[in-house]
């Protein structure tokens, strides 16, 4: 099976191979390894190929069954992967494809075709280049096309060697990966899977190949034997459509976010190790018992007693208001309760019977109700600031608890809203109306109130994501969404401190991420239940939000506060119309001498 002098590139180097055949291969394990392909020979034919390579060397291959339900069962699917062992990387992935489709084929080096029984599931490619490489390819591409446009399944290693040093990264991972396979996908339209296997080869394999590459496809059979007895695990990330890909404009692009995708799976187990720290942290207290609230009676003849004009929208079961404190004691109750109660459940809040302070007294309060259950169902706390600092100056600001400003910088904002301490309770989370009615609410209070152009306030990126998760966000928020003008004037008390990405690319982060949802995207493989982005962070960036500033919050479960602020002069204007409504939004746009059909220009999309 293994005939390593055919494979030398010069016939110096084939007959010095010659003259020491014998001791070269018994150093290197071919003469080993060619003792246990004849013994696989001999192995039940019913069983694959890979499983009789595997179980003659007493290879087994782990996978999550969540992992493999991740490969669709039916269309066309290409599993790209890391490299990091050489052959046994095939076996595994051969005998782990076929337990999902019968139809599943590896693209791989065609040394591969030496062993006789694996050759029905392999497509061939010459990494090496050199006489013949050229028409190998050719073919090889060809039968991938084929098979992907019959709707099969294709696995291959995109770096076409092995993972080994890197003196640039000070890591061990794959070369960069080819682009020529992002032509492939965007043909067939294949569905990719990204797959990652954990660990690597030794460091005999790293020490040969800094003296020549050849060193290492030397000890490439040494190395498959050193796995004899073993587990090889593999993980399978979430599946990419080709529609999704097709936004990259250039092949070299696709192909570095699929290798981000990759490698993003070796931080699904370690993610925790990677520090996120903050300064001066102070020690939590035990939380205390969250108690009953008030009476559904009690609260019902609250609401009935508010003007009319603080119900700010219906539909079907629900309605949304706003109202004082002073005006609701008993629901302004229930808001702390439920508050602190929804909070606590994501790893935040006050650990304290209420999520209540001394700005509830001040701040104006727009909850969403459920007529049919007459049950709180989440709400928003709004700073009108021309009304709070002219009563209490900035101290009465919430963010400044947070965040320094620069003098002038609130009061230059002018007529503006502070948001925050926006919560839905559990039961109503699945329902995406009920996140839309709350801001359908904020948009019928702007349409009343059309002064109020700028929204501000702190959005919380929850201390139960993984710290490397937390560091993706910030960073692509500072580099994407950072507010060229007031960032500077801003200043967080308690800024987080990262230390390092892990094993993650930031060069590649930088450069491939193109919007929230590719963050998203690689969030939610390493995070439980797959969650990505805060829904609310998602939302303020669909009104063009920029970022001021980053703060940890110590009396807020150490959570990561982004100051957020919106321009709803500048966000898009159908956007807009969905919540402010057409005449409320021609209200506002005339009130701030905004012409509609410049903004129609603009946001065409």
């Amino acid at each position: 099976m293994a005939d390593l002098p055919n494979e030398l590139p010069t016939p110096l180097l084939r007959s010095l191979y010659r003259w020491t055949q014998p001791l070269a291969e018994g150093v290197l394990g071919l003469e080993r390894l060619n003792e246990r392909y004849m013994r696989a020979l001999q192995n039940p034919e019913e069983i694959n190929g890979f499983d009789r390579a595997l179980n003659e060397l007493g290879i087994r291959p782990m996978v999550r069954e969540e992992d493999l339900q991740r490969i669709p069962a039916t269309g066309p699917v290409l599993v790209v992967s890391n490299h990091p062992y050489g052959a046994v990387d095939g076996l595994v992935m051969g005998s782990v494809l076929l337990q999902r489709r019968a139809d599943a084929r590896l693209l791989v080096n065609y040394l591969l075709q030496r062993v006789a029984f694996l050759k029905p599931w392999l497509f061939m490619v010459d990494p090496f280049g050199g006489e013949g490489a050229r028409q190998r390819n050719l073919a090889g591409m060809k039968q991938s096309h084929r098979h992907l446009r019959n709707g099969g399944l294709l696995a291959t290693w995109p770096s076409g060697t092995v993972s080994h040093w890197h003196w640039d990264s000070r890591q061990v991972t794959d070369p960069k990966w080819a682009g020529n396979l992002a032509s492939l996908i965007l043909r067939t339209k294949a569905t990719v899977v990204p797959a990652y296997f954990p660990g690597g080869n030794s460091f005999g394999f790293q020490l040969a190949g800094l003296v020549h590459p050849l060193g290492r496809t030397a000890m490439l059979a040494r190395e498959l034997l050193r796995k004899e007895g073993h587990e090889i695990e593999v993980r399978f990330g979430q599946p990419i459509t080709a529609a999704r890909l097709a936004k990259f404009t250039a092949e070299q692009e696709l192909m570095d976010f699929l290798r981000l995708k990759t490698y993003i799976l070796r931080d699904r187990q370690v993610a925790e190790k990677v520090s996120f720290r903050r300064a001066r942290a102070d020690r939590r207290a035990k939380p205390v018992e969250v108690p009953d609230g008030p009476s559904a009676d009690a609260l019902v003849a609250e609401l009935e007693a508010l003007p009319a004009v603080h119900r700010l929208h219906d539909q079907g079961d629900f309605a949304v208001y706003y109202a004082a404190a002073r005006q609701i004691p008993l629901m302004l109750d229930e808001i702390g309760r439920v508050r602190e109660i929804t909070f606590r459940e994501v790893g935040e809040g006050t650990n304290g019977p209420r999520d209540l302070d001394r700005f509830d007294e001040d701040y104006l309060h727009l909850f969403l109700w459920n007529k049919a259950d007459r049950q709180l169902v989440g709400a928003y706390r709004l700073g009108l600031t021309d009304e709070i600092l002219k009563r209490r100056g900035s101290s009465g600001i919430y963010t400044t608890t947070l965040f320094r400003y620069q003098p002038g910088v609130l009061e230059g904002f002018g007529p503006a809203i502070e948001l925050g301490r926006s919560f839905v309770r559990k039961e109503y989370q699945r329902r995406p109306q009920s996140l839309s009615l709350l801001w359908k609410g904020i948009g019928v209070f702007i349409a009343q109130n059309p002064k109020y152009k700028l929204l501000f306030g702190p959005v919380s990126i929850s201390k139960e994501y993984q710290n490397l998760s937390k560091n993706m966000m910030v960073m692509y928020l500072k580099e994407h969404s950072l507010d060229p003008e007031l960032a500077h004037k801003v200043r967080a008390k308690n800024p987080p401190r990262s230390r390092h990405f892990g094993s993650l690319d930031r060069n590649s982060f930088s450069t491939i991420v193109k919007d929230i949802d590719d963050v998203s995207a690689l969030i939610s493989e390493i995070e439980h239940k797959e969650r990505g982005v805060p829904v609310l962070l998602r939302q303020y960036l669909k009104f063009n939000a920029t970022v001021l500033s980053f703060n940890v919050d110590p009396d807020f479960n150490d959570c990561i506060d982004s100051l957020i602020l919106v321009d709803l002069t500048k966000s898009n204007e159908r956007v807009l119309q969905h919540y402010l409504g057409e005449e409320g939004c021609a209200r506002f746009y005339a009130y701030h001498e905004v012409r509609r059909s410049a903004k129609a220009e603009a946001n065409n999309f």
